[in-house]
């Protein structure tokens, strides 16, 4: 086999391992349409990247490259969908609940409401930065007040985010129990392109949450459980 047949031949096993890679992240998407949509997307990449190759505007070791990057991230976001993905839309969520909490109860239960809007913000903002820019350990202006709020008391940032999390998980299950309005759409991210399975996780995301009508309270529930992790994570650090 010549040089330039051998070479070839490596490409395509690069662009076949990282097939096999994106088949495997598939399973993360419930809905098989959004499924299909996924594959569909990362066959048009493989077919693009080929292209390149044999185009000759991208040598082996690009080529490489890429396709590693590729791999790693779609390994990542597989990984990490699942606390992200549910923390964000949890955050919707308690935007949503203690919005209509306060409407219903015509300002009078805002005590609560409010709140929880607040978090429900700082969730949306630290789960979805990641979502768009890759940032896995974004902070909130809220759980930043909580981490001074901590310092004033002479302890550490991490017992400020205990006491996030203690408030957040008590405002969760507020939630859980009351009768508030749920959002009728959750946002998606056209704009991130680095990250393809999040794009289709969050159409999946989408999709399963209008379609079950107890999915609120899983996603909550998770929310929670994840919550409680992260207090007994903070904990240890103390």
């Amino acid at each position: 086999m010549s040089n330039d047949l051998f070479e070839s031949w490596e490409v395509n096993s690069f662009i076949g391992t990282l097939s096999s890679q994106a088949v495997t992240s598939a399973q993360s998407i419930r809905d098989p349409r959004i499924r299909s949509c996924f594959n569909e997307h990362m066959a048009d990449f493989n077919h693009s990247l080929l292209k390149e190759y044999e185009n000759g505007y991208k040598s082996r070791d690009d080529i490489l490259f890429e396709v590693e990057e590729e791999i790693q991230l779609l390994i990542d976001q597989s990984y990490i969908a699942g606390s992200k993905g549910i923390g964000f839309i949890a955050g919707i969520m308690q935007v949503a609940g203690g919005g209509a909490l306060c409407a219903e109860s015509v300002g009078l239960l805002c005590a609560i409401g409010a709140p929880m809007i607040a978090h429900g913000a700082n969730n949306i903002y630290e789960n979805g930065d990641y979502f768009i820019n890759g940032n896995e350990n974004t902070s909130g202006w809220l759980r930043e007040g909580y981490r001074e709020g901590a310092k004033l008391f002479g302890l550490s940032e991490s017992g400020g985010d205990i006491a996030y999390s203690v408030a957040d998980l008590g405002l969760s299950g507020y939630g859980l129990f009351s009768k508030t309005l749920r959002p009728p759409f959750i946002p998606q991210f056209e704009t991130s392109k680095r990250f393809k399975l999040f794009h289709y996780l969050t159409a999946d995301y989408v999709y399963g949450y209008k379609a079950m009508s107890n999915t609120s309270l899983a996603i909550e529930g998770m929310a929670d459980i994840a919550t409680i992790k992260a207090v007994s994570g903070y904990s240890k650090k103390d």
